[in-house]
């Protein structure tokens, strides 16, 4: 099965229309990027992506995705694979692997330090990571909505941030440019002065 998803990426408006139809997306450069390093869309919607960076400075670009399910590490929508991800993680709480990971890091077990280290055995030739993306969301939400009144504590999170990471060695067979949603002016079809 085939995952096919609509990722919005956001650029510093650093260039023409042209300049940067050819350049996106880009490849995530800093250090601790949450999933890794590679390149993020935020998905499902473009809402996060126009919230993402400073007004009046930025693109938003809108790609499709398409990757084979068993490619993809969704931590949205499939509980299967989050359990999977809970199980790894657990690995790294105990044993030789902890004192490894705690050596090699020097801080807590976070998301961000376990997939790079599994993407990096990867590289060594290790087969413990064969994804090519990860999918996850945090735990922040504009609104929260309990489920029923009372003393039950479930909520509803109501427009949650989803993000997508596709690794460098994917990105190619995976990612492909559909068009500008921001700004105006970079849209396809814009009449207006700027165009």
């Amino acid at each position: 099965m085939v995952l096919k998803v609509k990722g919005f990426h956001t650029c510093k408006a650093r260039g023409t229309k042209e300049e940067l139809r050819d350049k996106v997306p880009f490849l995530s450069r800093r250090e601790n990027q949450w999933l890794g390093q590679g390149y993020y869309f935020w998905t499902g919607s473009d809402y996060w992506a126009h919230k993402w960076g400073q007004e009046g400075n930025r693109v938003i670009s809108k790609f499709d995705i398409s990757m084979p399910k068993n490619q993809v590490l969704d931590l949205i929508d499939s509980v299967e694979d989050q359990i999977h991800f809970r199980k790894i993680v657990d690995c790294f709480s105990k044993g030789a692997l902890k004192e490894a990971y705690e050596q090699r890091f020097n801080s807590e077990i976070c998301v961000s330090s376990v997939l790079t280290w599994l993407r990096e055995e990867r590289a060594l030739g290790h087969d413990v990571f064969p994804y090519g993306a990860v999918r996850a969301k945090d735990s922040h939400a504009e609104k929260r909505l309990r489920f029923l009144p009372g003393g039950r504590r479930e909520e509803l999170n109501l427009v949650e941030r989803h993000q997508m990471c596709v690794y460098n060695e994917f990105k190619d067979a995976a990612v492909t440019f559909d068009c500008f949603v921001h700004p105006a002016h970079f849209m396809d079809g814009y009449d207006g002065a700027l165009a």
